[in-house]
């Protein structure tokens, strides 16, 4: 691997390290639903940077599934209480510049091939996001929070929200239609409601849960033809192997 390749693939991480750092601030301010279902973003984001990248208009069905997404964004996040000005301005921005930061990592990591494991990749991506985050903090490691009892967390988040997600993510979505593989991530946000609630406390009724269920139904909407044609494809190899 060139060190151009390598540059790209921690420039992945760089992305993944800043929207750590965005959506932890916004999580310190704002409830954990209004952050997640923020950062959540990224699903319909992803589809503004395709349309940069490949200078082609977006066809109507993924306009609708972007607002589809936003109208259950409404819901699941519970502003539909009391309204943006409820809330801290600086932690929305946050928020939202997180779902840019996570939909620029989704797309571009598709533009990124690299030809070595799923598991060397991973570890590329991460060096990029500690170099990212070592330039924000610097003193980080020699200021002694670690030991002062923020080790065992810091290795908990890491893991869970660094490790696993690079490393699983990019050993699925290969063998996955790209449809499918966003289908799938859209599970984060259900998830990490349900996480919330539980852990957390956070309050969640029916109508939250209907704003999850909207915005999932937005994500399914827009990969119906990359879904549909998978499985043409499928069916037609699956006819030539036959014949």
């Amino acid at each position: 691997m060139g060190w151009k390749l390598a540059l790209k693939l921690m420039g992945l991480g760089t992305l993944t390290c800043l929207t750590s750092i965005l959506y932890c601030y916004a999580m310190s301010v704002l409830p954990a639903p209004v952050a997640l279902t923020l950062l959540f973003q990224f699903t319909w984001l992803g589809l503004l940077w395709q349309t940069v990248m490949t200078r082609r208009p977006p066809r109507a069905l993924q306009v609708v599934s972007a607002l589809v997404i936003v109208f259950g964004t409404v819901f699941a996040s519970g502003v539909y209480k009391t309204g943006i000005t409820g809330y801290d301005p600086v932690a929305l921005l946050c928020a939202l510049g997180a779902a840019v930061s996570c939909s620029l990592f989704v797309t571009l990591s598709g533009k990124v091939e690299a030809p070595c494991s799923s598991e060397q990749r991973g570890v590329i991506v991460c060096a990029g996001s500690v170099v990212m985050s070592l330039t924000v903090c610097p003193d980080y490691v020699v200021s002694g929070v670690l030991a002062q009892g923020i080790l065992p967390f810091a290795v908990i988040a890491g893991f869970f929200g660094m490790l696993c997600p690079v490393l699983l993510f990019g050993m699925g979505s290969p063998h996955l239609p790209a449809g499918l593989s966003t289908v799938m991530a859209a599970a984060e946000l259900p998830a990490g409601l349900l996480i919330a609630m539980i852990v957390l406390g956070e309050p969640l009724g029916v109508v939250e849960w209907l704003g999850v269920a909207i915005i999932l139904a937005g994500v399914c909407l827009a990969q119906v033809p990359s879904l549909l044609g998978g499985r043409e494809a499928r069916r037609a190899a699956a006819g030539q192997a036959v014949s």
